[in-house]
C-alpha cells in the first residue's frame, strides 16, 4: 500500500507539471474548451486521473472511467490519444452530447447562432426546402441528428419497442414507440431506406439498415468527408434495439408478412442472425383492414358493383366527369345552386383515390344528395357536348333509375360508417383496449341501420334524404323512350324491401369479414376481464393468477383517475394507468403494500402495441409535401435527414432541439459563415365559420348529424356473435344472395382460420381454443413458407445469371470435348487451330454437332438446317471470332426437344420430304434427354393420339402437307 502510495505521488507531480499541456490538447472537441481529461479520487481513496465522459456514462471495466490511471508509465500523451480513439468513449460522447461542456464558449462561436436555427426550424414546420445551401443543408442535417440522439436516448433507456412499417414508391420508412421501465412512450421516425429492390428478403435487409443508421452517429452528414467527428455505430444500441423490438405492425401484402416472419426467423431469412430475436407480434394493419368491409362485399355482389361504378368509380359516372372538367364543374355548380337539395353549402369537388376504396364515398355521398343537380348536368353533356364524354351521359341517363338512386344512397350510408371506423383506427396511437368496442359498435351500427329494424329509412342519413327527393321526379327524353327518377308518392315499399334486401346480404358478408380480420383471440370481444388477463399473460410469459390479481388491485384506483379527468383524450387509458403506478410506487410502503412488477410487464406490452401504420402513410403524405417531387433527386442520405427533421420536429421542443444541433455542429464543423441578411416572413390565417340555424349549413354538419343520428339508433342494439358463427352460412338467406356471397363467405371462413393457426404459432389462444391440429398446421405452413423461400432464392440465383451471363473462359471450358460443325464463309486457319486447342470434334453433319460456329450467330443468315438442330438439341451458337481470341459471340440455345411433345408425321408429307424426316430423326437420336417422340404415317395413330391428349392439346403436334390441312382423316 504504501509502495502504491508512492508511486502515485510521483505520477501526481507528473500531473501537475503537465496537465496544462493535456488538458489543452485533449479536449471534448475541437471547439470545447473543457477537456475530458481529469484527475480526481477514486472510490478506493487513491488520487489517479481518467475520462469524466466515460465516468458520466457508465462505462466498466476501463481503468480511464474508473480514474485508476495512476502511474508514471500510465502517464503518457499515447495513451490519453489511444483512449480518445476508444470506442467506449466515443459512443460516451455522443451519449452524453458532443461538445456539452460547461465552458464551452469555443464551441458556441464555431456554430450558427440560435436565431439562425430557429429560422431554419421555421422553414421545416413549414415545409420549405433547406438545403439551398451547403449551410442550410448542414443545419438541416444537425437538427436531425440532434432529434436522432434524443430517440437514441429512449430507445437506451426502453424495455419495450414496436416498429411501424410500410413502403410506398420504392421507399422504405419505419416509426418506432419505445416504452422506458417507468412507463413512458416516445414516437419517432427510425429512418427510410430508399431504392431497396423487392421481396420479403430485400424488405428485411433495408429494415436492417435503416436499425443500424438509427443507432449511429454523424451518418450521412453534408460534407461529410470533411467534418471533424468520425461517424460510428453504437452496437449496443443497435443490439438492445433488435432485442426489445417486440412487435412489428405491417399491412397484409405478402412480402411485409413474410419479412416480418425473417425478421425473427433466422432459417427464412438466411442471414445466420435473427433481426428481433425477441418479436413476438406480427400485427397487420387494422385501417387496411377495415377498407375491406366495403370492397370485398361489394366486389361479390354484381349490383352493388355497378352501383359504384356507375355513379363514381367507372368513366361514365358523372362524379368523374364533373371532376375531370373545369366547365362541366361550371355546369354542375350553377345547377346545384338553382336546385333544392339537402345541403345549402354548394360542393363540386368529386375527388378520390383510386387505390382508397374508402374514399368512394366522397362523390358517391354528394352525387346522392345532388342527384337532381346530377341528372341536369348529365343532360346538359349528351346534348352540348361533341366528344365521348356525351355517348357516357346518355348511357348514364339511360341506366338510372328510382330504385338504382335509393340502393346508392343506402350504400353511402354504409359507406359512411365503415368510414367512420376506419377513421378511428386511422391513427398511430390508437387505443388497442377500445378496439373491440369499437368493432361491436360498427357491427351493431351497421346491423341497425339496414336490419329488420332498417332504421337506415327513418334516421337522419343519406337514405332518408334520397327516399324525400325522390317524391319530387325528374323526367327526361333520349330518342324515342322516357325517363323518370322519382315518383309523387314516394318510392314502392317493394323497391325499398329489394334494396333492403341486397344490402342485408352486405351486411352478413361484412360481418363475416369483421370475424375474420379482427378475431376475437386479438380483439378480445368478451366481456370477461378474466379471460383477457389470460390472453395476455399466455403471450408475454407472465404468471397468470399474480396479473388478476394486482389488475383487480389496481384497476379501480386507474378508472376513478380516469373518470376525474374533465378532457377525454385518445390516450386517456394509457395515462391513466401511468399515473395510478406512479402514485402507488412513490411511496415504499404503498409500493409493498400493492406489487405492481407483473403488472408494470404487461403494461409494457400494451403501451407499446399499436394496430395502425397510420403514421408511417401520414409521414409519406406529410414528406411528399414537406420533401416534392421536385427533390428526389437528391442524395438518399439527404432525403433522410431532411424527412427526420420534417416528421419529428414539431413533436420536440424547439428550444432543447437547436441547443443540441449547435452542439452537433461544433463537433463536426467550423465556424460558419455570416448570413448577409435576415429572412422576413409574413402569413395570415383565414378564419373559417360555420354557422347551423336550422337547416344543415355544410356538409360537415350533415355528416356529424348523421352520425349522431346513426349512433343512437344503435345504442341499445345487442351484441353481435363475431366467432366461428359470424363466418357461417346464414340460415335465413335474403334474396338476393348468390353464388358471389357464397365464395366470399367462404374465403372470409378460410382466412379466419388462417389466422387462427397463426395464433396458434404465436401462443395467444387460451387451452380451450388451442389444439395440436392447429400447431401441426402452422408447422406446415411454416415449412412450406421456408421451401417457397428456398425456391425464390434458387430463382433469384438462376435470373442472375440468366442476366449476367458467362465469361469467354466458362463458355469455352463448357463446350471442351464437343462436335463442333463449322459454316464461315471463309474459315482461317486459327480457327481450326482454336477448334483443336479445345478439343473439339469437326463433324460433317448438323444433325450431330452441339458448336455450330457461324459468321453471325442468332441472325437471319444462318440455315434452316442449324437453326433447327440448335435449337433441337441446345446447341452453342458461336462466332469464329469468339473461338480464336474469345472476344465474338456466343450463344447457347435451350433445347426444345427436352420438352415432352408427341410428333405425328403424315405419310404423305414423309414421301415428299425424305431428307427432312432423316434429318430430323437423327437429331433427336443424338439429343441426350430427348423426350419427343415420332409417330409416322396411319391416320388411325393420329386420332389416338388427340383423344389421349385431349386435355393438354400443345402436347401433341402434327407435320402435314398443305394439302393435307383440311383432310377430315387427318
Amino acid at each position: 500500500m504504501m509502495a502504491a502510495n508512492s508511486e502515485s505521488e510521483s505520477a501526481q507531480s507528473k500531473w501537475d507539471r503537465l496537465s496544462a499541456k493535456w488538458l489543452q490538447r485533449f479536449r471534448i472537441s475541437p471547439t470545447c474548451a473543457e477537456s475530458w481529461l481529469g484527475a480526481a479520487v477514486s472510490e478506493d481513496g487513491v488520487w489517479g486521473v481518467g475520462c469524466k465522459r466515460c465516468k458520466a456514462a457508465g462505462v466498466v471495466n476501463v481503468a480511464f472511467a474508473d480514474f485508476k490511471v495512476r502511474t508514471v508509465a500510465g502517464l503518457q500523451a499515447i495513451n490519453f490519444k489511444a483512449h480518445e480513439n476508444n470506442l467506449h468513449h466515443r459512443t460516451a460522447a455522443a451519449k452524453y452530447g458532443v461538445g456539452s461542456c460547461i465552458n464551452d464558449v469555443a464551441g458556441i462561436n464555431a456554430a450558427p447562432t440560435a436565431d439562425e436555427f430557429n429560422v431554419v426550424v421555421d422553414a421545416v414546420n413549414e415545409g420549405k426546402a433547406t438545403c439551398s445551401s451547403r449551410k442550410q443543408a448542414k443545419m438541416t442535417w444537425c437538427l436531425s441528428e440532434a432529434i436522432k440522439s434524443i430517440d437514441q436516448r429512449f430507445i437506451g433507456e426502453s424495455t419495450a419497442v414496436s416498429l411501424f412499417r410500410d413502403e410506398r414508391n420504392g421507399r422504405l420508412a419505419i416509426r418506432f414507440r419505445a416504452v422506458t421501465a417507468d412507463l413512458r412512450t416516445h414516437c419517432g421516425t427510425l429512418g427510410q431506406q430508399r431504392d431497396f429492390g423487392t421481396g420479403a428478403r430485400n424488405i428485411t435487409l433495408a429494415s436492417h439498415e435503416v436499425m443500424k443508421r438509427a443507432c449511429s452517429r454523424f451518418a450521412g452528414a453534408p460534407d461529410e468527408q470533411n467534418i471533424s467527428s468520425t461517424p460510428f455505430v453504437k452496437k449496443k444500441l443497435l443490439r438492445h434495439l433488435e432485442n426489445t423490438a417486440v412487435a412489428i405492425t405491417v399491412d397484409s401484402a405478402n412480402d411485409e408478412l413474410l419479412s416480418a416472419e425473417m425478421m425473427r426467423s433466422p432459417v427464412l431469412s438466411g442471414l445466420q442472425m435473427k433481426v428481433t430475436p425477441n418479436l413476438r407480434f406480427v400485427v397487420r394493419d387494422k385501417p387496411h383492414a377495415s377498407r375491406r368491409l366495403t370492397s370485398r362485399p361489394w366486389g361479390a355482389d354484381e349490383v352493388l358493383n355497378e352501383i359504384i361504378v356507375m355513379f363514381c368509380r367507372g368513366r361514365g359516372s358523372v362524379a368523374r366527369l364533373v371532376q375531370n372538367s373545369v366547365e362541366v364543374r361550371r355546369v354542375f355548380v350553377g345547377f346545384v345552386k338553382t336546385t333544392k337539395g339537402a345541403v345549402k353549402t354548394v360542393v363540386a369537388n368529386m375527388r378520390a383515390a383510386g387505390h382508397r376504396f374508402e374514399s368512394m364515398q366522397k362523390p358517391l355521398g354528394r352525387s346522392c344528395f345532388h342527384i337532381h343537380a346530377c341528372i341536369k348536368t348529365a343532360l346538359h353533356i349528351m346534348r352540348a357536348r361533341t366528344d365521348d364524354s356525351s355517348k357516357r351521359a346518355k348511357a348514364w341517363l339511360s341506366w338510372i333509375n328510382s330504385e338504382k338512386c335509393l340502393l346508392a344512397a343506402m350504400m353511402a350510408d354504409a359507406s359512411d360508417q365503415s368510414l367512420q371506423f376506419t377513421r378511428i383506427l386511422d391513427n398511430e396511437q390508437m387505443d388497442p383496449a377500445i378496439l373491440a368496442s369499437e368493432v361491436h359498435s360498427y357491427v351493431a351500427s351497421i346491423t341497425t341501420l339496414f336490419g329488420d329494424q332498417a332504421k337506415c329509412l327513418t334516421v337522419f342519413g343519406y337514405t332518408s334524404v334520397m327516399l324525400e327527393t325522390l317524391r319530387t321526379p325528374v323526367i327526361w327524353q333520349i330518342g324515342n323512350v322516357t325517363h323518370s327518377v322519382g315518383l309523387s308518392g314516394g318510392v314502392p315499399d317493394a323497391t325499398i324491401q329489394r334494396c333492403l334486401d341486397r344490402m342485408r346480404s352486405w351486411v352478413l358478408l361484412a360481418t363475416a369479414i369483421v370475424a375474420s380480420e379482427f378475431p376475437s383471440f386479438e380483439s378480445g370481444p368478451d366481456a370477461n376481464a378474466d379471460i383477457h388477463l389470460e390472453r395476455i399473460a399466455i403471450v408475454s410469459g407472465l404468471e397468470a393468477n399474480a396479473l388478476k390479481a394486482q389488475w383487480q388491485d389496481i384497476f379501480p384506483r386507474a378508472r376513478m383517475i380516469a373518470a376525474q379527468r374533465k378532457d377525454a383524450p385518445q390516450d386517456a387509458n394509457k395515462d391513466a394507468w401511468r399515473t395510478a403506478l406512479s402514485r402507488i410506487n412513490s411511496h415504499r410502503i404503498t409500493a409493498k403494500c400493492h406489487p405492481t412488477d407483473v403488472l408494470r410487464a404487461a403494461l409494457r406490452q400494451y403501451l407499446a402495441f399499436g394496430v395502425s401504420t397510420s403514421g408511417v402513410e401520414q409521414a409519406f403524405s406529410k414528406g411528399a409535401w414537406s420533401f416534392t417531387n421536385r427533390r428526389l433527386r437528391s442524395h438518399a442520405t439527404t432525403e433522410e435527414f431532411c424527412l427526420k427533421a420534417s416528421l419529428d420536429l414539431p413533436h420536440h421542443d424547439k428550444q432543447a432541439v437547436v441547443g443540441l444541433a449547435r452542439r452537433v455542429w461544433a463537433a463536426c464543423y467550423g465556424a460558419p459563415r455570416t448570413a448577409t441578411r435576415p429572412r422576413i416572413d409574413k402569413g395570415v390565417k383565414r378564419s373559417r365559420d360555420i354557422g347551423e340555424d336550422g337547416q344543415v349549413a355544410s356538409e360537415f354538419s350533415f355528416l356529424r348529424k348523421r352520425r349522431k343520428a346513426a349512433t343512437e339508433a344503435s345504442r341499445n342494439a345487442p351484441r353481435s356473435d363475431l366467432g366461428a358463427a359470424a363466418v357461417m352460412m346464414p340460415a335465413n338467406q335474403p334474396l338476393s344472395w348468390g353464388e358471389k356471397h357464397t365464395r366470399e363467405l367462404a374465403f372470409q371462413r378460410k382466412k379466419l382460420h388462417s389466422r387462427k393457426v397463426q395464433a396458434a404459432a404465436e401462443n395467444s389462444l387460451l387451452p380451450a381454443e388451442d389444439s395440436m391440429a392447429l400447431h401441426a398446421e402452422a408447422d406446415n405452413a411454416h415449412a412450406a413458407m421456408v421451401r417457397a423461400q428456398r425456391a425464390r432464392e434458387r430463382a433469384e440465383v438462376r435470373q442472375t445469371a440468366d442476366a449476367e451471363g458467362l465469361t469467354s473462359a466458362e463458355v469455352l471450358q463448357k463446350i471442351q470435348n464437343k462436335t463442333a460443325y463449322v459454316d464461315v464463309a471463309a474459315p482461317s486457319p486459327g480457327l481450326h487451330q482454336a477448334l483443336g486447342v479445345n478439343s473439339l470434334q469437326q463433324v460433317l453433319s448438323q444433325a450431330l454437332a452441339d458448336v455450330f460456329v457461324v459468321d453471325q450467330p442468332g441472325q437471319a443468315d444462318v440455315t434452316a438446317k442449324i437453326r433447327l438442330a440448335s435449337a433441337l438439341r441446345g446447341a452453342y451458337l458461336v462466332s469464329p471470332e469468339f473461338m480464336i481470341s474469345g472476344h465474338g459471340l456466343a450463344l447457347k440455345m435451350h433445347a426444345v426437344s427436352c420438352t415432352p411433345r408427341e410428333i405425328f408425321i403424315s405419310r404423305n408429307c414423309a414421301l415428299h420430304n425424305p431428307q427432312f424426316c432423316r434429318f430430323f430423326h437423327r437429331s433427336l437420336n443424338a439429343t441426350t434427354g430427348s423426350r419427343w417422340t415420332l409417330h409416322a404415317g396411319n391416320p388411325a395413330r393420329l386420332q389416338a393420339l388427340k383423344a389421349r391428349w385431349r386435355g393438354q392439346p400443345a402436347r401433341l403436334w402434327a407435320l402435314v402437307r398443305n394439302n393435307e390441312v383440311g383432310d377430315q382423316a387427318l
